[in-house]
């Protein structure tokens, strides 16, 4: 089967910590997020809440929810992998942020097996735009913050942990 690999760059003036709290901050994606992404939300946190590895995060628009799960988390990005659909024999995502001056440059990943080889073409391009899209959405909600003065604000809010 052939492996397909999307990249994306972007960079932002705020700092890497804005950066990770916003990828963080998965229930408020879709506030930022839209037309790419209308529903978001943490289905099961991790260790540590919310974002660390063993976290599953659910994006989309019902019924066409994707399900991820994070397979690890620091401050200079995180890895994850799609659980459903079953689209994909293999999928593996990257977000890596770097400091650099002034700001931070965020790198974000996908290599992926299509399940079925003749729809490899078309989710190769579906994914382009749509990593491409929430890279461009990020660094600009991050310089929106950064703008503010609200960068280094949590963007997180705690509802209590969810199952």
């Amino acid at each position: 089967m052939t492996e397909y690999r999307v990249t994306a760059a972007a960079h932002s003036r705020a700092d890497s910590a804005a950066i990770i709290s916003l990828l963080d901050d998965v229930d408020g994606w879709s506030n930022w997020a839209r037309p790419l992404v209308w529903q978001t939300r943490w289905e099961r946190w991790g260790q540590p809440a919310p974002a660390g590895p063993g976290a599953v995060r659910r994006v989309g628009l019902w019924p066409g929810f994707i399900r991820e799960q994070i397979l690890s988390r620091d401050s200079h990005g995180q890895t994850y992998t799609v659980i459903t659909p079953v689209t994909f024999r293999c999928y593996h995502g990257a977000v890596h942020i770097t400091p650099a001056s002034p700001g931070t440059d965020i790198d974000w990943q996908v290599q992926f097996v299509p399940r079925a080889a003749a729809a490899g073409p078309f989710l190769h391009k579906a994914l382009q735009y749509v990593i491409a899209g929430l890279l461009a959405k990020l660094a600009a909600q991050a310089e929106s913050l950064y703008a503010t003065g609200g960068v280094g604000d949590c963007c997180y809010k705690s509802e209590g942990v969810r199952p």
